[in-house]
């Protein structure tokens, strides 16, 4: 009896951490405007027994994740797997969704018993790719079990600064999808793989590494295979770790790299006095003709709004600026339109930023106006001028935002009220009775 009653505690004991895994997986959908990955704000938490209290409020490692919309990687993460192996993290980015990392603020991407996704595209977006961080990290899968834990869809582009490939982890390109990888390739421990599964020889993955290949002696020998293009330019990257000394490529790949298209690294969007400033850069171009600016109040239509001529073609990269000076009331959203010489075109993610607050006076009663209350939001003082059809001044001054001042001792009749602050011009009628 003693040992039937263990085995019984044992068997409960199983399908108690079997019920509480189950439990545990929950959905995490980005919302249409994005954010950062470690903001609950950026989230939609769905999945039965995720919306208590106790739900993490973002992503954990053994999650569902669908990354719909431009999400900034604000932390270091891991797509993970259970101890019981039940369980492992996903990660999808569909073809209107990104991951990147802040400028100048790196980020590790892990990849560890989980799996990455990303979605094809209809055309080759090789400006803005759907993932961007500084280092990738693509570990082990299920022991003894060679199954690709990174998928990237036909057409879309990935960028890392610097990959690591563990032991059995692997990467599949699907066709006309491309890698850049602007550091160097770690193989620590042999049998990691990055394959092409496209079908034809018209429509090759690619591969494009700017560094070189360190690791494990002999690591590198079966990287690459099935249906795809890869070149190494060799260049000496200090930044990326290295578990071994720098290793001779594996034979076949093109002795020869084509100059990497337009990589764009950077887009920003502030609100200034002057308008809404858009900041981006690129690390190469090639035959990049213009970029044309486009805006939108809903993030679904856009309109272009002005054109900023392209570089050409350049290895060391460019940056660019733009400043919308009349930027719609409330969120603008944003997007580049990148397109090339020979009319190619391709679309950076979207970003978003709440305009300068209007400029106008709060007038009570109008018409039959007593009292005037200047406009706040600027934090800098407003300078009023009160003034008929004609022209003629009949009030002025400066004030704070958010003072009010009487009106009642002017005549009746109809005026004209000019408020200028921090770059700011506005003028609004009322009437006096």
């Amino acid at each position: 009896m003693k040992t039937l009653s263990t085995s019984l505690i044992l068997l409960v004991a199983v399908l108690l951490v079997d019920i509480e895994t189950a439990l545990g997986q929950c959905t995490y959908t980005s919302k249409p405007a994005g954010g950062n990955f470690n903001s609950p704000g950026t989230w939609i938490v769905s999945g039965e027994g995720c919306l208590g209290s106790s739900t993490p409020t973002t992503p954990t490692s053994t999650d569902v994740i669908k990354i719909v919309s431009a999400v900034t990687l604000d932390i270091n993460f891991s797509l993970s797997g259970t101890p019981n192996g039940k369980e492992s993290g996903v990660m999808t980015i569909s073809s209107n969704g990104s991951l990147r990392e802040a400028p100048e603020i790196l980020r590790i991407l892990n990849i560890d018993r989980g799996t990455l996704d990303i979605e094809g595209v209809s055309a080759p977006n090789t400006s803005q790719p759907q993932l961007d961080v500084s280092q990738l990290n693509v570990n082990h899968t299920i022991l003894g079990q060679f199954i690709a834990k990174m998928r990237i869809g036909s057409n879309s582009t990935v960028n890392v600064g610097c990959l690591l490939l563990g032991n059995q982890g692997g990467i599949d390109l699907a066709q006309n999808a491309r890698l850049i990888v602007s550091g160097n390739i770690d193989v620590q421990t042999g049998n990691g793989s990055i394959n092409g599964s496209a079908l034809s020889s018209s429509d090759l993955a690619d591969v494009h590494i700017v560094g070189e290949f360190t690791g494990v002696n002999g690591g590198t020998r079966n990287v690459f295979s099935g249906n795809l293009t890869w070149c190494m330019e060799g260049r000496d990257r200090p930044n990326c770790a290295a578990t071994g000394p720098v290793q001779d490529p594996p034979t076949g790949g093109n002795p020869f790299c084509r100059p990497l298209p337009v990589t764009l690294i950077s887009f920003t969007a502030q609100t200034r006095p002057s308008g809404v400033k858009l900041d981006w850069a690129t690390a190469t171009e090639l035959n990049n003709d213009y970029f044309e600016v486009q805006r939108s109040a809903s993030g679904q239509t856009f309109a272009p709004i002005s054109q900023v001529p392209g570089s050409g073609t350049t290895s060391s990269g460019a940056t660019y600026s733009f400043t919308d000076p009349a930027p719609l009331a409330g969120s603008s959203y944003y997007r580049l339109r990148q397109v090339d010489r020979d009319g190619s075109e391709a679309f950076s993610a979207v970003v978003v930023v709440t305009g300068p607050q209007q400029l106008e006076a709060l007038i009570y009663p109008n018409p039959g106006a007593t009292t005037i209350t200047l406009p706040t939001g600027t934090g800098q003082p407003v300078d009023y001028r009160v003034y008929t059809a004609t022209g003629r001044t009949v009030l002025a001054g400066r004030m704070a935002g958010g003072t009010s001042f009487d009106v009642q001792q002017i005549p009746a009749g109809l005026y004209l009220i000019e408020l200028t602050t921090a770059g700011q011009r506005h003028v609004q009628r009322f009437v006096r009775h």
